[in-house]
């Protein structure tokens, strides 16, 4: 209890800042991906239903990614490198809570555009999505898992300036090197491969099945992405420190 407790109240304090970096969060992770649908119906014409909901797919993938990882990275550095970790260190909490509470900020801001992705896509494709009890399940632990990298990124980079170009890099890195707005098939084998190491790969596939209204294969999926995470905040919880030195 006293857990939840710490964690609500370092969830709390995430989300006052979102004056600063909400607005930010908000348009990377909603207008971007919701601009990449409508180009690529607008170039592709129309569609069929399963090629809709990769895209669909890649867009949602786009935008938490954005989200838990370019926003991460810079919130993280900046607060390294201004000594606001400092401040924490003055409270009675394990650091894994804290990069598990920015985590969940993050989700929550961007879970409005992730309904406006699920609302808007019927209306560019034309197809209608089967929304799965289990889709905030997906995303939550997709969250923590890029909210990882995110991190680990701001923990390690040099200035904020330095963690916001990483960040962008990597996170779009994810997503165009991952069967994400397409499946593993029609990827090329070596790249295929290497895939099955990146967190964004069991992300869109774990989106794609439920939106095929399909279970198979999704225990297998979550349990990858669940590791994908359990591995990012071990990575964190040892590199994080309060105080730079």
């Amino acid at each position: 209890m006293e857990a939840v407790t710490e964690f609500f109240i370092l969830l709390r304090i995430q989300l006052s800042t979102f004056r600063m970096m909400g607005p930010f969060a908000i348009m990377i992770s909603g207008v971007l991906p919701v601009g990449m649908m409508f180009v690529l119906r607008t170039i592709s014409g129309e569609l069929p239903r399963d090629r809709a909901i990769d895209i669909v797919v890649g867009s949602m993938v786009m935008g938490l990614g954005n989200t838990c990882i370019a926003t991460m990275g810079q919130i993280m550095a900046e607060m390294r490198l201004t000594g606001s970790l400092a401040y924490f260190a003055t409270l009675p909490i394990a650091r894994w809570r804290f990069i598990l509470s920015i985590s969940a900020a993050y989700l929550l801001a961007g879970l409005p555009s992730m309904a406006v992705i699920l609302i808007v896509a019927p209306l560019i494709f034309g197809h209608v999505l089967v929304v799965h009890p289990a889709l905030p399940l997906v995303l939550a632990l997709g969250a923590v898992a890029l909210s990882g990298v995110g991190a680990a990124i701001g923990l390690y980079a040099r200035s904020p300036i330095a963690a916001n170009v990483y960040s962008l890099a990597v996170s779009f890195g994810l997503v165009f090197l991952a069967p994400v707005y397409h499946s593993a098939d029609v990827m090329p084998p070596i790249l295929a491969q290497a895939s099955t190491v990146l967190p964004t790969t069991y992300l869109a596939r774990s989106l794609r099945t439920l939106f095929h209204g399909q279970t198979y294969g999704l225990v297998i999926d979550l349990a990858l992405l669940s590791l994908s995470a359990v591995v990012m905040m071990a990575i964190v919880q040892n590199r994080i420190r309060w105080r730079e030195r």
